[in-house]
């Protein structure tokens, strides 16, 4: 929690300046880092404590790096984000899941063919060996990922999906991580 939910001030306060509200991605080129977002929805599904960090971006302290074994659980995560990123509105969708996660093949094929039975919306969904380096060369005006190191190297205004996926679902209250000031 700590590695994931602290940052430097400095840091924290140039990532807060990013996030957009979800209204503001209607009309725009969207691009998700597929897993991040999938993932943490799925964490919280499980039980796994999910927060907001200092940068005011929702993030879980699963650490599976993938390895959601519950195919119940991922086929609801990646159902729950195609219906938020329906009600979204933006034009296009380009989303990236990493090549090495195991069965990201059948999640991006998986979602892909939820999003395209719904007209108006081009999606691009598909896998790549780094989705950042994907994200990060894509043609987007907005990106959805709470990686930090994403975030900061491309410095295009943020949507946190995962918190709208969760908040649309479940309407929870995040705990805001504030680390003590001595």
């Amino acid at each position: 929690m700590l590695y994931r939910g602290v940052t430097s001030s400095e840091a924290a306060a140039r990532r807060r300046d990013l996030i957009i509200p979800p209204d503001n991605a209607a009309g725009g080129r969207l691009g998700i880092d597929g897993h991040n977002v999938v993932l943490t929805v799925a964490n919280y599904i499980s039980g796994i404590p999910v927060f907001e960090a200092d940068d005011g971006i929702i993030r879980d302290i699963g650490a599976l790096h993938g390895r959601i074994h519950d195919r119940d659980v991922m086929e609801r995560s990646l159902n729950l984000t195609a219906d938020a990123l329906l009600r979204l509105g933006a034009t296009e969708l380009y989303i990236v899941f990493d090549a090495p996660i195991s069965h990201s093949r059948d999640h991006a094929a998986y979602l892909e063919s939820k999003l395209n039975v719904c007209s108006g919306v081009r999606a691009d969904v598909g896998i790549a060996p780094s989705g950042d380096r994907a994200l990060k060369d894509a043609d987007i005006d907005f990106i959805a990922t709470s990686d930090s190191a994403l975030i900061d190297s491309v410095g295009i205004p943020v949507l946190d999906l995962a918190r709208f996926v969760l908040e649309e679902e479940f309407y929870p209250v995040f705990d805001t991580f504030v680390p003590a000031v001595n």
